[in-house]
């Protein structure tokens, strides 16, 4: 017999309350066959109904502190042990809202791949590498090395942008030094990324949720606007078509503000336009959309 999947999600509640988003982005994992381990970071014990709902859908609940964000979190979870007869080892996070349209058609498809590693979403920020808010290791691929070096680190010590160097750019190095196989749902095109890197996930956003390359938000995105784009609010009517209350999602996004980010520049914005086109050259002689 077959073992199911694994997921191991990292989530931020300080309330110990799981938000409508999450419990929907956790409802359709399990409906993608996930066996899920979900690390509640932050308060002393959850509320009951987030025990309710985790006993309802035989998730594993793991009350931690707030220590390492989703890195220390997921490396808690691999120290504590996961089946050895797991195909696959997903790591999640509470970073996105979503998903906006069926996630198993994309798993499969992608599962179809014969990757290593793949994740939602590849970047040129700082390095080549795969976002780390959703990525799928084969179980061997995992248990390399440079992986387990990875997560073997102090994460709890560490700031928000040391954990970025030292976990989701660590990653993309050790898998490099290992040979791994690694791809992405969507990646930005090569051109795009030489002229001007730009996370996709905030470039892209509308483009990649009406072709379902990546049926996610990044929650930074609705928060903040880093890019300060325009027609933003229309991610409300993507979540309210995916059964989604956008309401809610505002007041969690301003429950969990964050210090405001510093808008770019005017030439910067300007050349905004010319970045999209550019990083969706090619994007039919890639996986195609779902």
């Amino acid at each position: 017999m077959i073992s199911s999947p694994i997921c191991l999600f990292a989530a931020w509640c300080p309330d110990g309350f799981l938000p409508d988003h999450l419990t929907h982005y956790l409802s359709e994992l399990k409906s993608c066959g996930f066996d899920i381990i979900l690390a509640l970071s932050g308060a002393s014990s959850p509320v009951a109904q987030t025990e309710q709902f985790c006993r309802k859908n035989d998730i594993r609940l793991c009350p931690r502190p707030n220590a390492g964000m989703d890195f220390g979190a997921w490396s808690d979870l691999l120290r504590q042990g996961i089946p050895e007869d797991a195909p696959r080892v997903l790591l999640a996070n509470d970073s996105v809202i979503g998903p906006l349209s069926p996630l198993e058609p994309l798993i499969r498809h992608m599962d179809r791949q014969d990757a290593d590693i793949w994740g939602m979403a590849g970047s040129a920020l700082l390095r080549p590498h795969l976002q780390s808010w959703f990525l799928s290791f084969r179980r061997d691929a995992l248990e390399r090395p440079a992986i387990r070096r990875v997560f073997t680190q102090n994460f709890a010590t560490m700031t928000r942008e040391e954990i970025i160097w030292h976990g989701e750019l660590g990653l993309a190095t050790a898998a490099r030094v290992e040979g791994l196989k690694c791809i992405a749902a969507w990646n930005p095109s090569r051109l795009a990324d030489r002229l001007m890197p730009v996370n996709p996930m905030h470039l892209q956003w509308e483009h990649l949720l009406r072709t379902r390359h990546t049926p996610f938000l990044k929650a930074e995105l609705l928060r903040d606007n880093p890019l300060r784009l325009r027609h933003l609010e229309r991610w409300k009517d993507f979540c309210a078509e995916s059964g989604l209350d956008p309401e809610r999602i505002t007041q969690w996004l301003q429950r969990n503000a964050r210090p405001a980010v510093r808008s770019p520049s005017l030439p910067f914005r300007t050349l905004l336009p010319l970045v999209a086109r550019l990083q969706r050259i090619g994007e039919r002689r890639r996986s195609p959309p779902v």
